[in-house]
């Protein structure tokens, strides 16, 4: 007679927020993982969890786990959460698309380049404003690309902040 004995098991499917790498997910799945019973597998894609636990385990043991390893965890409802944050990155990658578009344009065609500082030009001289020593096409490239860098790309320079201990791929693109 052997001493294996049957455990009944159920399935608790967490919505994690915060990951945004294959790193995040491996510090999730260990963090879940080192909780007694569970064996977990975590999902960059669909930002989840499934996690098999013993029958009447307390999910909060879990979402515990997962905040101390830096993420934020609920139980995963019925979608909504993440249609809106669907939603928010949608209007975000149109706001990138719609500010580096003249970006790319004035930075690759040299003769544009020349119009638009002849044209600047025209606009100080006749406020009376003083011209810059430098390219004002320059300056319109880095006005136009600061809010690309620093406002919607924000998610990723906080999460780099966040893992600055245990470095990821946030920390490189950041």
């Amino acid at each position: 007679m052997s001493d294996t004995q049957v455990v009944d098991l159920e399935q608790i499917d967490l919505s994690i927020s915060g990951m945004t790498c294959s790193s995040c997910v491996g510090r999730v799945e260990k963090s879940l993982n080192e909780v007694p019973g569970a064996k977990a597998s975590v999902n960059l894609a669909t930002d989840s969890a499934h996690i098999l636990v013993p029958r009447g385990a307390n999910p909060k043991d879990l979402i515990a786990a997962v905040v101390k390893a830096g993420y934020s965890a609920k139980l995963r409802g019925d979608g909504y959460e993440s249609f809106s944050h669907s939603r928010a990155m949608g209007f975000r990658l149109i706001a990138a698309i719609l500010l580096t578009i003249p970006v790319i344009t004035l930075s690759m065609w040299h003769q544009l380049h020349m119009q638009v500082d002849k044209f600047i030009l025209t606009q100080l001289d006749s406020l009376n404003i003083a011209a810059p020593l430098y390219s004002p096409t320059g300056w319109l490239v880095i006005a136009l690309s600061a809010p690309v860098v620093l406002l919607i790309g924000w998610p990723i320079h906080r999460a780099a902040i966040k893992n600055i201990t245990h470095p990821s791929m946030d920390n490189l693109i950041s």
